[in-house]
């Protein structure tokens, strides 16, 4: 087996990289659109007519026709008229109908204020924040007194306000956490994300022998735990190691069925768990037939049955390590967005 290795914080921003949305219903009673207010209207607590700690999930459905929204999956998108250069998400403490809103996140399709322009209108001058970590030049313009937060893109002229968080003024800190007030030299996603940590991990095996018809399996779970002490010293590929701290999975699921006198022998076999690069999940299946003479038989193992289960762990694996050499490196993009719904994430819980 090869030694565990430590990831790097944007490795670790990367493998969150990952979300789950859920679409949520349309109220028949609901605004087609919401007229956003200006920015500097923003006292900490309500824009737009929604107020944080206190406006929920069930009275915004019933204001406005939403969809669902970023950062996480109880986020809302809020309906703008077709063409607006906004995208107004409301981030909503849980997926309840009674949790409360915590934040806005503003983001702008064209003609975004520059970072002077917004100071002039919260008359307010900003707080410059750098990350430690990152691909590309970005930095953050807090203005914490007014629960402002200014995602800026670029620098120097090709510097451009994209996203602007709204929250309340005593979370502006968790969004800035992490940086620091001079800008740092950007990291190389290569270096960051090589292919020789393109690794998927696993650390649990578990065997099931979840039918059996027309016939009788003394000590199945003697021969569940005898496979799976097996299957972990099967040899893996390149792309794939066994580690017993890892939370990937390796899981077999087997069918016995005797009839007209021969045993059929199913097993599928499951791999699931992270690479730096993300999610991994496929599965492989085999199967065979075995010649049975006996009535009403007891079945007493068969290499047959070993057989058949390490070939479908072995596609399995053959699959596991396609789908790693498949992923792909993060673009810039991707990874400034994934650092910014993290910060956004930790200024509204």
């Amino acid at each position: 087996m090869r030694p565990v290795s430590k990831s790097s914080r944007a490795i670790c921003l990367f493998s969150l990289f990952s979300l789950i949305t859920t679409v949520l219903p349309l109220s028949s009673n609901a605004q087609e659109f919401l007229k956003p207010d200006p920015i500097e209207q923003f006292d900490g607590k309500t824009w737009s007519t929604l107020t944080i700690g206190e406006s929920t999930t069930d009275s915004i459905k019933r204001a406005f026709k939403t969809s669902k929204g970023a950062i996480r999956p109880e986020a809302m998108l809020l309906p703008m008229p077709e063409g607006s250069k906004l995208r107004i998400d409301v981030l909503m403490h849980g997926r309840g109908g009674t949790s409360t809103l915590q934040g806005f996140r503003i983001g702008y399709r064209d003609d975004a204020p520059t970072l002077a322009d917004l100071a002039d209108r919260l008359h307010s001058e900003p707080e410059i924040r750098y990350p430690r970590d990152h691909f590309d030049d970005w930095s953050m313009a807090a203005f914490p007194e007014k629960g402002v937060v200014a995602f800026v893109g670029g620098s120097g002229r090709s510097a451009r306000v994209d996203v602007v968080l709204l929250c309340s003024p005593s979370r502006v800190r968790d969004a800035i956490a992490e940086t620091g007030p001079r800008p740092t030299t950007p990291l190389d996603v290569k270096d960051v994300f090589p292919d020789d940590k393109r690794i998927l991990q696993v650390g649990r095996f578990n065997v099931d022998i979840n039918t059996v018809k027309g016939m009788s399996l003394p000590d199945k779970p003697d021969v569940e735990r005898e496979l799976e002490r097996r299957i972990r010293r099967m040899r893996t590929p390149r792309e794939l190691d066994i580690v017993d701290s890892s939370t990937g999975s390796v899981s077999v699921s087997v069918s016995l069925n005797y009839k007209d006198r021969r045993v059929k022998v199913e097993a599928t076999a499951s791999v699931s768990g992270k690479t730096v690069l993300g999610s991994v999940s496929v599965s492989g299946s085999s199967e065979d037939s075995i010649r049975e003479d006996r009535d009403n038989p007891e079945w007493r193992g068969s290499r047959n049955l070993e057989n058949t289960v390490y070939d479908a762990v072995d596609r399995a694996y053959r699959n596991a390590s396609e789908k790693v050499r498949s992923q792909k490196l993060p673009t810039l993009d991707q990874l400034r967005d994934i650092d910014w719904n993290i910060r956004i994430g930790r200024a509204t819980p």
